[in-house]
């Protein structure tokens, strides 16, 4: 602390000294400390009072300067630490708020991409990402960061974009597939032809907009900063006006030292730090003090939905029952058919199946279904012969306990055989889809939800949806947002809501 903020932290160990030299009775040395104060924390905001004016840069510092001054000449050695400790206070609070608020956006930049993976000859060598030129081949491993934007040449995985793009659930990835450098590969070797050097690359692009922000100088100065010169004079003017009907110096140091202004450039960094603070705690990162000044005139909030608005979690929020034995109503079915007969099965009993199986798996989605299970408070079986195929779906053997048998459904053997995924999943497994879940999925899709069949001994008997639910706040936003002058609302979606 006194490394980085040596003038204030000197201030107040030195008043500290000079309050217990003048209770010890030892008036002149406490007198002396607190010149020391002056001098000490006096000259650096001198020189870098000059250091303004050279830049043709003029504030009202210029006034604490001039009291500090005064207090020297007047032997006011009080008054003018008071102001150094007031003047540096302030400077070391604002410097503190930047670096709070610059902290939290530096950590998108320390997680940038740095090494890439490359075959030469039969050795995997790593070489720096910046190293990545257009058309190179690169390894990425499982649970490694993307290094570049690059087209898959070889393999399949689950990648993670949700630093990217916000959103939770993990994409699949296909040979002639794009993936995003800083996005992360769950769960499987990919080979990646880049497509773009790494300084040109989406994650390198939204460090560079990071980085810009934190440059921009703020729209809004001080208010007394604008008035700057008008100010200073006529603080000097008056000053001098009170010394000379007065006929004491001691009310025009006094003038100067209330002129001063300290108070607003002490009050100003401790409401930024607050505000900061208090947007952290709810997960806001704000890149500057100036973004906050400017809340105040705006009019216009543009919201992310995923993760913002939402929860950023899918929930499961219903399970729709297929209807067999209509006509048409199977689609995947093999030469022989399908055998097509109404659903015994409710919603419980199929959410106990998928949750089963599900259990197993590190995927997202499936620590949803199991959370879906355990709010129901439904019994789940140990699955077995599990399988899972990444990015598709599970299957497994899920036993039937002997009470439950009846009432799971028609099937009355010790376990049956579930699976859960999507279509492409299904028609691996040669399980024909219903084409009313088909439908039903497609309606669902388009506004934005997650869906998976569920299949029972090779028959698709519902379809589980989920959904990145509201946070349970939401409700009293709009209001919230025009009770402090906010007019219009932006939402930031990639679905169709």
């Amino acid at each position: 602390m006194m490394k980085r903020y040596p003038i204030p932290c000197g201030a107040v160990a030195l008043m500290t000294v000079s309050l217990v030299l003048w209770l010890a009775g030892y008036g002149p040395l406490a007198n002396w400390t607190l010149l020391a104060v002056v001098l000490l924390g006096g000259v650096p905001l001198l020189w870098e009072t000059v250091q303004q004016f050279l830049h043709k840069e003029f504030g009202v510092d210029v006034i604490a300067i001039l009291a500090i001054a005064g207090s020297v000449i007047l032997g006011q050695y009080l008054a003018g630490a008071l102001v150094v400790l007031m003047l540096s206070g302030g400077e070391a609070l604002e410097v503190f708020a930047l670096r709070r608020a610059r902290s939290s956006l530096s950590a998108l930049a320390e997680r940038a991409p740095r090494t890439a993976h490359i075959w030469r000859g039969d050795d995997l060598v790593n070489i720096p990402a910046d190293q990545v030129e257009v058309d190179m081949e690169i390894v990425v491993k499982p649970g490694e960061l993307i290094p570049v934007d690059g087209i898959v040449t070889s393999g399949s995985a689950s990648v993670s974009e949700a630093d990217l793009t916000g959103e939770p659930v993990p994409v699949s990835k296909a040979p002639g597939m794009l993936v995003l450098s800083g996005s992360v590969n769950l769960d499987s070797v990919l080979k990646i032809r880049a497509s773009k050097r790494s300084a040109e690359s989406k994650y390198a692009q939204i460090v560079r907009l990071v980085e810009e922000a934190q440059t921009q100088k703020a729209p809004i100065h001080r208010l007394a900063d604008r008035y700057s010169v008008g100010f200073t004079l006529t603080t000097v003017i008056l000053a001098g006006l009170t010394w000379a009907l007065s006929g004491d110096s001691i009310y025009a140091l006094a003038v100067l030292v209330v002129a001063s202004p300290c108070p607003l450039i002490l009050a100003t960094p401790i409401a930024i730090i607050s505000g900061i603070d208090l947007a952290a705690r709810n997960g806001i990162i704000i890149k500057s003090g100036g973004a906050i000044e400017q809340l105040g005139e705006v009019t216009v909030a543009v919201f992310d939905k995923t993760g913002t608005l939402t929860l950023g979690i899918p929930k499961v929020t219903t399970i729709v029952l297929a209807q067999h034995g209509q006509d048409g109503d199977v689609i995947g079915a093999d030469d022989h058919g399908a055998h097509c007969s109404s659903s015994d099965y409710d919603e419980n009993a199929l959410l106990r199946f998928a949750a089963s199986v599900e259990q197993l798996s590190a995927h997202i989605l499936a620590h949803s279904v199991v959370e879906a299970a355990q709010e129901r408070t439904l019994s789940l079986s140990a699955a077995n012969d599990f399988e899972e195929i990444f990015g598709k779906g599970v299957r497994g053997r899920v036993p039937v306990p002997t009470e439950d048998r009846q009432a799971e459904g028609p099937d009355t053997r010790d376990d049956v055989e579930v699976a859960v995924g999507n279509r492409t999943f299904m028609q691996h497994l040669g399980i024909p889809v219903p084409a009313s879940l088909l439908s039903e999925r497609e309606k669902r899709v388009e506004s934005g939800q997650i869906c998976s069949f569920i299949a029972v001994q090779k028959q698709v008997e519902g379809l589980l949806v989920l959904e990145d639910v509201p946070r349970p706040e939401l409700s009293r936003l709009s209001t919230d947002l025009r009770a402090v002058g906010i007019k219009e609302t932006i939402l930031l979606t990639g679905d169709g809501d």
